[in-house]
């Protein structure tokens, strides 16, 4: 992945992060977007993000944005495991998409890649108006109408390309992009539907069954959003 100029034209951003280093992907407005920017940031570079950020009217981060409140502790119909995280985990979960953590309590050890996710939330709501949080393996599977596997392997990676292809025009060496970078450009992608009012909100917001919600929410495109034949 090849850095690129920041541009002024991109008004949907996607991040996605681990412990140590930064993807962030940058769309235009269009209809069907190009990508204005790719950045890859190590930790060491953070300071940079504002800036990268500072013409975004939506970012999506594949992180959570702050600790657990507990809210479904004691909901017996989730392991405990979920019971423990945020609302948003659940609501996804409740969809049959499992996000493979759970968010800790402000009293339990936070993993390093969340301190990040966290900080990267500082950042993002002071650079841009709208800022969600957003799971690329369940954008790739909405999108695709099913489970993608194997986002390691070439094959993988070449069927999350396919199903980004109807909806952004892809840049040239785009093949060559780690998997970590083809998930910040699906963040970005959802980043752009939500800025043109075509994405879902799942939450416990209708969840009549539970009495406790903490108001977080997981972004993704619609269900009827466009369908991919991808192997």
């Amino acid at each position: 992945m090849r850095k690129a100029a920041i541009s002024t034209r991109a008004v949907a951003c996607g991040i996605d992060l681990g412990a140590t280093d930064l993807w962030i992907v940058g769309l235009t407005e269009e209809a069907t977007p190009d990508v204005a920017f790719a950045e890859h940031l190590h930790i060491d570079e953070f300071e940079r993000l504002a800036d990268i950020l500072g013409h975004a009217s939506t970012v999506a981060i594949d992180a959570p944005g702050g600790f657990s409140e507990g809210s479904h502790i004691g909901d017996e119909r989730f392991a405990r495991k979920f019971q423990r995280a945020r609302c948003s985990e659940v609501a996804l979960r409740r969809r049959g998409i499992a996000v493979p953590f759970a968010t800790p309590m402000r009293t339990e050890p936070l993993p390093p890649w969340m301190n990040v996710g966290f900080e990267t939330w500082r950042v993002a709501k002071t650079a841009a108006p709208t800022v969600v949080e957003t799971f690329p393996h369940a954008i790739f599977w909405r999108l695709a109408g099913r489970e993608l596997k194997h986002k390691y392997r070439a094959d993988g990676r070449a069927a999350r390309r396919a199903v980004l292809a109807p909806l952004v025009n892809l840049p040239a060496g785009v093949s060559f992009w780690p998997h970590d970078a083809l998930d910040a450009l699906a963040c970005a992608v959802l980043a752009h539907r939500v800025l043109v009012g075509d994405a879902e909100e799942i939450s416990c917001a209708g969840d009549l069954a539970w009495h406790a919600h903490d108001g977080s929410a997981m972004w993704l495109p619609h269900l009827t959003a466009h369908l991919s034949a991808a192997d």
